[in-house]
């Protein structure tokens, strides 16, 4: 969804959409898509010749655990508080620039449009932990065999012992 920012800069715009459970378009990796619709309630405002974006997004979401590989649903409430701050295309190739404290809040967009679909998969990703775990005391996959820890136990381990003490095992010591 493109928003022209000129038509906000009178007064702010208020959206509030629904979004369905085949809108995510992700990488497949961490973040699946959701279990729900995803509610979003947005204002963007101008302020000083900047958009302020605030609201928030509601929706569950499915996850794929870090540890284990399943996958997992989890109720997904993101709050949004972004400043947007232009830049005029014939400055967008300047090249590197430093950023001050104030800029590390800032998101800076070319051009008088935004895509509203981008900043709310950007917040979604954002506030998605690296590392997420279908529960905190997930016992992963074996190294040895690849089963599921938490589905069922691994013999693998009882035969061959720890693999990084499988060399300790042909060490013979002197007067044995």
């Amino acid at each position: 969804m493109i928003i022209d920012l000129k038509s906000i800069q009178h007064s702010p715009r208020h959206f509030d959409l629904t979004l369905g459970r085949d809108w995510w378009e992700g990488d497949g990796e961490q973040i699946l898509g959701f279990d729900s619709p995803l509610d979003v309630d947005l204002t963007i405002s101008e302020a000083e010749g900047r958009y302020l974006v605030k609201g928030h997004l509601a929706g569950d979401i499915v996850l794929r655990c870090g540890r284990c590989l399943e996958t997992f649903t989890k109720k997904g409430k993101y709050h949004i508080n972004l400043t947007l701050t232009t830049v005029p295309p014939d400055e967008s190739d300047i090249g590197e620039i430093e950023l001050s404290e104030d800029d590390m809040s800032t998101d800076f967009t070319v051009g008088d449009e935004i895509d509203l679909h981008d900043i709310i998969r950007e917040q979604i990703y954002l506030n998605t932990p690296i590392r997420c775990l279908c529960r905190s005391n997930c016992l992963g996959l074996c190294a040895g065999c690849g089963v599921n820890l938490n589905v069922e136990p691994c013999r693998c381990n009882d035969k061959l012992g720890h693999p990084g003490f499988m060399k300790l095992k042909d060490l013979r010591l002197s007067g044995e």
